[in-house]
């Protein structure tokens, strides 16, 4: 097991304890957003190229769907929720 760091979900902002080898099927221990999401890499930028700083990632239109991306590194500082894209799939589907 990796080392132990603090983690905040890109979702709902929750904060837990993540070791540094999340894949794909990691999810957040409360609103289990997938972790191993554009919203949740430290690469994620809103408003640059396809929304990343990393100028060599491919484009990948689903932001907070677990994609394949090479370059993912997890994001350990906080993240808006709603912050450029509109919030969780969770989200919306408990407010329908």
């Amino acid at each position: 097991m990796g080392r132990m760091r603090t983690m905040f979900c890109w979702s709902c902002g929750h904060k837990f304890m993540a070791d540094e080898k999340i894949t794909r099927q990691s999810e957040c221990p409360k609103c289990l957003a997938p972790m191993r999401s554009c919203r949740q890499c430290k690469f994620f930028h809103p408003g640059s190229p396809n929304d990343c700083v990393e100028s060599q990632a491919d484009y990948n239109g689903e932001k907070e769907a677990v994609n394949f991306c090479g370059y993912w590194r997890p994001a350990f500082s906080p993240t808006p929720a709603k912050g450029g894209l509109g919030g969780s799939r969770a989200a919306k589907a408990k407010k329908s």
